[in-house]
């Protein structure tokens, strides 16, 4: 499975984007993004065994404790 480290956006943020992809949406290639799956990778771990997944699962709790919230 492809995993990765991620911050959710505020609501806010997400409507603007949302309403930032229909005024592209019109262009060829642009594949829209459901609100939901909006989000700011921080690091991309890429394909992983499901093994793997509580360990990283840990760190992340662990490395996310030793940072301050982002405030927007």
């Amino acid at each position: 499975m492809r995993l990765f480290y991620a911050v959710f956006l505020p609501e806010e943020v997400k409507r603007a984007l949302v309403e930032a992809q229909e005024r592209v949406a019109r262009y060829k290639g642009w594949r829209e993004v459901a609100p939901h799956h909006l989000h700011v990778t921080l690091l991309f771990l890429g394909e992983r065994s499901e093994e793997d997944l509580e360990d990283l699962l840990a760190l992340g709790h662990r490395l996310g404790r030793l940072h301050p919230p982002f405030t927007a």
